[in-house]
């Protein structure tokens, strides 16, 4: 189904003024989620190589941002942060020293299982574009922190709410917000991004959304939306919306599916990983080189990351798998083979990022943040410090951007110097 004119509940005209949007514009900063390649990786260099005892220099902190659990994202100079007070989110737009520019209240946000903001905020040409925990998509000018549209795609396509809400940041493509939605009129929407009118909506696949922000490949000319749904991997043509391939998820969890799915999938050489935590472990897929088809390389039942990500770095996939909610260890993988190469403790699962030869790991419980040598043989911790400050779960995913290491905890930022 093609829906070029569908308006949604889009009340006025946006005052967006840009002409055209391409994915040029995108600067090579930490403005989308999993960062500027959506890799969880940092273009950052000149960083320290070890920190002093007590952590790396803390310039400043952020407080009262709200509850919740999202990233941070950094474009321009300026940091872009969610949260949630008395039930309604908030963005907040900070300048580089931590002071407030403009603050906007966006509406209701998930206030039920486990309450908080979960959506990284995306800035992209000269606005900012996240999606509430309840389904809402919401479109912000950089410059006012005024509201350019907002649309409510889960009613529309009657879209089926997750147990624990929407759990995905958007996506954007070719001038397109794309995104999950689930539910009984379509499984994938692409929105436009000056606009917010519907560009198009896949065929429903009978699944809802299982809090999978989905990724991005460019192969031979096309351009594929890859992502999970509850009971299915999909691929979406970003063109058309034609959700051409589907691939059932019970066919390598030999019946383990446990319908949850937080990880976005990782393109790598013309080959896609997707994980799950929960004992439903990976799985990798290698494209035609039309990208129009898939055939199934390897499974790793324990290379099962929970909600931190993962990171492919020299052939080799980085990331901490799932013991229990509470528990994990910190794993690498062989990209081609799916051989499991290293198993370590380090306090617990997390989320990984890297950045000029290093990974930054950020632990659960304790809260905790290190910095690591990993290689196919060992992870050697070279430094580590603890996380005091703000309150909740140790979710947030840690962000590297501008030679500054930002972890969010609760309704806290706090920024720290990593510059060499």
């Amino acid at each position: 189904m093609r829906n070029k004119e569908s308006r949604l509940l889009l009340d006025s005209e946006p005052v967006i003024t840009a002409a055209d949007l391409t994915d040029g514009r995108t600067a090579p900063e930490w403005s989308r989620w999993q960062g500027p390649g959506g890799d969880n990786k940092s273009p950052d260099t000149g960083l320290l190589k070890k920190w002093p005892v007590d952590g790396p220099k803390l310039l400043w902190t952020a407080e009262n941002l709200g509850d919740g659990f999202s990233s941070v994202s950094v474009a321009d100079r300026k940091i872009y942060i969610t949260g949630m007070k008395s039930k309604r989110g908030e963005l907040n737009c900070l300048d580089w020293k931590g002071n407030p520019v403009w603050r906007m209240d966006y509406g209701p946000e998930w206030a039920e299982a486990t309450p908080g903001v979960r959506c990284t905020p995306v800035v992209y040409d000269g606005s900012v574009y996240l999606i509430t925990g309840r389904g809402r998509v919401v479109c912000v000018s950089t410059q006012t922190g005024q509201e350019n549209w907002n649309v409510d795609p889960f009613t529309e396509f009657e879209g089926q709410m997750p147990r624990w809400g929407v759990a995905m940041s958007p996506v954007i493509a070719d001038g397109k917000v794309i995104f999950v939605v689930g539910g009984k009129k379509a499984a994938v929407v692409a929105l436009d991004a000056r606009r917010g009118y519907v560009v198009w909506s896949s065929k429903s696949n009978g699944d809802s959304s299982a809090y999978c922000t989905p990724t991005v490949i460019r192969r031979n000319g096309r351009t594929i939306v890859v992502g999970m749904t509850l009971n299915h991997l999909f691929a979406a043509d970003v063109e058309t919306g034609d959700l051409f391939w589907q691939y059932p998820i019970e066919d390598y969890l030999a019946g383990k599916n446990r319908e949850i799915h937080p990880n976005t999938p990782v393109y790598h050489d013309g080959a896609v990983m997707f994980t799950s935590g929960y004992n439903m472990g990976a799985v990798r897929f290698t494209l035609t080189p039309d990208a129009w088809t898939f055939r199934k390389d390897w499974t790793n039942p324990d290379f099962d990351c929970h909600h931190g990500g993962v990171v492919c770095q020299d052939g080799y996939v980085y990331g901490a798998n799932w013991l229990s909610n509470g528990d994990g260890l910190w794993m690498c993988v062989d990209w081609k083979t799916g051989e499991t190469m290293v198993t370590q403790r380090w306090r617990n699962k997390g989320a990984l990022v890297w950045a000029d030869g290093l990974f930054y790991a950020y632990a659960e419980r304790p809260g905790g943040v290190a910095l690591i040598d990993a290689n196919p043989r060992e992870f050697k911790i070279v430094s580590e410090f603890d996380i005091t400050l703000g309150d909740g779960e140790h979710w947030a995913h840690p962000v590297i951007s501008g030679k500054r290491l930002f972890i969010r905890h609760g309704n806290v930022l706090m920024v720290y110097d990593i510059a060499a």
